[in-house]
């Protein structure tokens, strides 16, 4: 970027503060401050100073920095593949060959899992060093650098989990970088590659690897795109496989009608039933082949579940139509197990005491231990005493044991209180777990309140727990408590 000196100066500091907030992070830095030493004076904040390289960063300056092998070898692991990440994230092609061309990065970009690098509890969803760039270039929407990376010197390690690098790009709507994704996918799955076909064959046997292999890819993108609510990137990916979509629902209809139904709006999810399971509106049940019905009840199914739990404020309209449908059409599929998952999805709201009280209302079976239990993990504590008090439900122990356990671990301190005043023994697991989550007011009190002395419901694995997480209150409440220690080895 060029800029003026002269016009600069003459301007008000506050102007030209307001200036540099509008300009990309590291044209401040790295061109508007090296204009003079009077703009560098009057820049010098913190976000005037640091470079960010998930941004663009002229070559000139990234090789300055990070061109030579000693600048590098002070990194640890970590920050190696932390500015692999960034650099890949930014999309200056020049800069990630830069740093490929150095002898350690190379390595580590050819490194087929974490744990070859001694970095197994690495938290990504990305198997390789390699995947974790092409998912930031994904999510970042770098197209010259996707390009790059999918190159036949990339190739042989990107395709493991591919739904990982797919998510990043369709959550952050890129449609150019999904397309690319998805061609060389398919470029991918043409090459008589016998490990690609195994694992293809292994999703879905007696399917051609070229086929499978991008209906896999769109089926996961589907999903995501519908999760997210993003009504035109799902018809966009639809319209990607052409003819063979209705083979893609038929396989995968569950997954994308309830994503559908959960996040996207009715008239969208009555869109999408309604054009690929119905068929013409006037068709009868009878002339749809019977693969095709089966989709269609599961699809069904799938959908009234995730309306049930859908956080839109619709989603008492997109239960009461897909009702309608299976009574208008006599499909018969939306009853018995079908209703009860819905009012499992259900527990898990945050309103769900409103929820099951309206699904009760029309017939839904409610009044069961395992949404008493989902309610319960959850934290729900307003549903649990409509179910516990109301409804008479009696929680299963073995059930509501781990349910107990689950809402220690997350510390729902309420209803884990709520269900003690019942009289519910079902906290065995409960502190241990409670400590696991970091929970130090939950765990005093289960201390106070449960039978015997503290020390009978700790164990040396909670000790453990504390210590890695080094917390500290945490430890000194179990030393109070006798805590047992771990065994020296």
């Amino acid at each position: 970027m060029v800029f003026s000196e002269s016009g600069l100066l003459r301007l008000p500091r506050d102007l030209l503060d307001r200036l540099a907030c509008h300009l990309p992070p590291n044209d401040v830095a790295l061109g508007l401050r090296l204009a003079s030493c009077t703009l560098a004076s009057a820049l010098c904040q913190p976000h005037h100073t640091t470079v960010h390289l998930s941004h663009p960063v002229h070559p000139r300056a990234f090789a300055g920095r990070w061109g030579c092998p000693e600048a590098t070898q002070r990194l640890t692991l970590r920050q190696r593949l932390t500015l692999l990440r960034l650099t890949a994230a930014s999309g200056v092609v020049p800069n990630f060959l830069l740093l490929h061309r150095q002898r350690s990065f190379h390595r580590l970009l050819k490194c087929h899992d974490y744990e070859q690098l001694g970095c197994a509890d690495t938290a990504t969803d990305c198997c390789t060093p390699f995947q974790l760039c092409l998912e930031a270039a994904a999510g970042a929407g770098r197209l010259q650098m996707c390009r790059l990376l999918l190159q036949p010197g990339f190739l042989s390690v990107w395709y493991h989990d591919i739904e990982v690098v797919a998510g990043a790009a369709v959550s952050a709507g890129h449609k150019q970088v999904v397309q690319l994704l998805l061609d060389a996918y398919k470029a991918a799955g043409s090459t008589p590659d016998l490990s690609m076909a195994a694992w293809v064959g292994s999703v879905e046997l007696g399917m051609e690897a070229l086929r499978g292999s991008s209906f896999n890819f769109l089926c996961d993108a589907l999903r995501i795109a519908a999760k997210r609510g993003d009504e035109t990137m799902v018809e966009w990916l639809l319209q990607q496989q052409g003819n063979s979509m209705v083979e893609l629902l038929w396989r995968d209809g569950r997954g994308l009608a309830q994503e559908a139904a959960e996040s996207c709006g009715l008239p969208y999810l009555h869109h999408l039933l309604v054009r690929w399971y119905h068929g013409e509106e006037g068709e009868e049940e009878g002339e749809a082949p019977v693969q095709q019905l089966g989709s269609r009840k599961k699809a069904f199914q799938a959908a009234l579940r995730g309306a049930a739990g859908s956080p839109k404020p619709d989603w008492k309209g997109k239960v009461e139509w897909l009702v309608q449908q299976d009574e208008r059409q006599l499909l018969g599929v939306l009853a018995g197990r079908c209703k009860r998952d819905a009012c499992i999805a259900a527990a898990r709201c945050t309103d769900a005491a409103e929820r099951l009280r309206w699904l009760a209302q029309r017939g839904f079976a409610v009044a069961c231990s395992e949404v008493a239990c989902e309610a319960v993990a959850h934290g729900r504590t307003a549903a649990v005493e409509y179910l516990l008090d109301e409804l008479g439900v009696v929680l299963e122990r073995e059930a509501g044991t781990e349910a107990v356990a689950q809402a220690a671990l997350e510390g729902r301190l309420p209803v884990l209180q709520a269900l003690h005043e019942r009289r519910y023994g079902m906290f065995s697991l409960a502190v241990e777990y409670a400590v696991h989550g970091g929970h130090v007011e939950l765990v005093q009190w289960l201390l106070r309140v449960l039978p015997g002395p503290p020390s009978r419901h700790l164990s040396a694995n909670a000790f453990t727990y504390a210590v890695l997480w080094e917390d500290w209150p945490m430890l000194q409440l179990l030393l109070r408590a006798r805590c047992p220690l771990p065994l020296e080895r």
